[in-house]
């Protein structure tokens, strides 16, 4: 037998190392309690719905920094009472986006039943859009698209980690049963007695 910490050959019954001092059981990693285990998790869902929050509140700004850069300011031959309508359609449209983000952020501070699923799908729609706006990057010329400013990056960067975040920490068996203690619905199956002598 040998010492962990620097080689130094060791008998069989020392528990010490004679060199370095260094036990020569290994030690057993900390086993965490249900309880300190439900906090953690409930911390982590906490920092996951004020990103998704965070991930709205920024699709919001950015939309509102759109819609005054492109509102037109008065009614010209240029833009005609129809084009302002559907102008204000797209920008209510554009708006819509931040919903999604927000829906989850709510529906995991509120540790509701159905929010975990609600912000799963979200996370899936979130990574979709991502796709959506990436693909078309890759396969077409990406001289000939407009340089996205700093916001939309962002809050598209901001939206990945925060579906990514989602996927991770909500996902699995082991996430549902936590998320089901977090919120008080999960019960315990009965004790049937079968193995008691």
């Amino acid at each position: 037998m040998y010492c962990s910490g620097c080689g130094q050959a060791m008998e069989s019954g020392q528990n010490f190392c004679p060199r370095c001092g260094r036990s020569a059981a290994p030690t057993a990693p900390p086993v965490l309690n249900p309880q300190s285990q439900l906090d953690i998790y409930g911390k982590k869902i906490r920092a996951l719905s004020i990103l998704w929050f965070a991930c709205g509140a920024l699709i919001l700004a950015e939309t509102i920094v759109d819609l005054i850069a492109s509102y037109p300011t008065s009614a010209s031959p240029l833009h005609p009472r129809e084009f302002r309508l559907f102008v204000m359609f797209l920008d209510v449209l554009q708006v819509s986006l931040a919903v999604p983000p927000l829906v989850a952020g709510w529906c995991l501070i509120g540790r509701s039943g159905t929010g975990r699923i609600a912000a799963i799908f979200i996370a899936f729609l979130g990574l979709a859009k991502l796709a959506a706006q990436l693909i078309p990057r890759v396969l077409w010329d990406p001289s000939r698209s407009p340089e996205p400013t700093p916001l939309p990056i962002l809050s598209t960067l901001l939206t990945a980690a925060a579906a990514i975040c989602t996927l991770v920490i909500l996902m699995g068996l082991r996430n549902d049963l936590l998320y089901q203690q977090l919120n008080g619905s999960f019960t315990s199956p009965p004790h049937t007695g079968h193995g008691v002598g």
